[in-house]
């Protein structure tokens, strides 16, 4: 049985797809960053980048929990992707 990520964990792998996606240096990145203000990213970036996360932690984040605001930094998506993950956790305890 593989183990939940940790929150570090999480982040990691969010900072490494949103940086892969927009061609940016994770080193750089500082996680609380609004994306919004950087020229790469728009919606259909935030969408991909998404998507890619849902993929790659095989969970699907709720349509009604996504706003422009827990879609806009790192920090955000690793917060949106805990709870989904915690969430989906529960559900699956005996």
């Amino acid at each position: 049985m593989m183990h939940p990520p940790t929150r570090a964990d999480l982040q990691r792998l969010v900072t490494a797809t949103v940086c892969g996606h927009l061609h940016l240096d994770a080193e750089t990145l500082d996680p609380d960053t609004d994306l919004r203000g950087l020229r790469a990213f728009s919606s259909f970036a935030a969408v991909t980048i998404l998507e890619r996360l849902e993929e790659d932690l095989g969970v699907e984040v709720p349509a009604e929990r996504l706003t422009a605001e827990r879609l806009c930094s790192v920090v955000a998506l690793t917060d949106l992707f805990a709870q989904s993950l915690s969430e989906r956790r529960a559900v699956s305890s005996p």
